[in-house]
This record gives structure tokens, C-alpha cells and sequence, in this order.
């Protein structure tokens, strides 16, 4: 999998693919996450998960709800015929699973955003 930037906050979440070899900076460009139910911009619908997240909730706990949300979500379709990356990404993913290769970066597509673009 390649690297990830996530955007997150009570109301949802935002995911991100970087390139593992960029310096990160504030001009950093963010690439679409190669993830079916990830929009264009970058927010991914949750279908009908839930995540309960307290007034008080711990920084480690936030995290912690978003990535087991995220991970245990059912990767169902694409978004609005967005196309996460070049080629077809089930095919993508077959041939990547279980052996240990790394993710292919070439295949990436930029999202025209930069890390300034998700805190400003």
C-alpha cells in the first residue's frame, strides 16, 4: 500500500496516497488513495458505518476509530466513475495481495492538492 495522508474529524474522512520517496513539505502532492468509496476529492463514504467518537475522545483512540472504521468498511465500488488509478484497480489489487511486492507508484494519479491544501 502506499503512503498515506488521512483527514479526519468527527463528522468523516478524508483519504490521501503520497509518493514514499517525496520529501514531505507543505508542497507535498497528494495523489488519490487507490481505495474503491474514495470521492475525487479525496472524502470517503462510509456507507453505513458508524464511528462514535466522544467530546472527550483521546488523540490515540480518534486515530484508532478511523483506521478500524476504514479498514474493516466494506471496499464496495467507485465513486462517481472516479478512477482511484491508472489501469483497472481490482486487477491492481489481486495481483498485489499476498505477495509482499510493493505498491507501484507509477500508477498513481494525482490529485492536484498539496498537505498545505488539507490545512489551510
Amino acid at each position: 500500500m502506499p503512503a498515506l495522508v488521512w483527514k479526519a474529524t468527527k463528522k468523516g474522512l478524508a483519504v490521501y496516497a503520497i509518493k514514499a520517496d517525496t520529501e514531505i513539505t507543505l508542497d507535498t502532492p497528494l495523489y488519490h488513495a487507490p481505495f474503491f468509496n474514495v470521492y475525487a476529492d479525496g472524502r470517503v463514504c462510509m456507507g453505513n458505518t458508524q464511528v462514535n467518537i466522544s467530546k472527550d475522545c483521546p488523540l490515540e483512540k480518534f486515530i484508532s476509530l478511523w483506521q478500524d472504521a476504514f479498514y474493516n468498511s466494506y471496499f464496495s465500488h467507485l465513486m462517481q466513475q472516479h478512477l482511484p488509478v491508472k489501469g483497472n484497480i481490482v486487477q491492481l489489487w489481486k495481483g498485489l495481495s499476498g505477495t509482499g511486492k510493493p505498491f507501484p507508484a507509477n500508477v498513481l494519479i494525482l490529485n492536484k492538492a498539496t498537505l498545505k491544501h488539507l490545512i489551510s
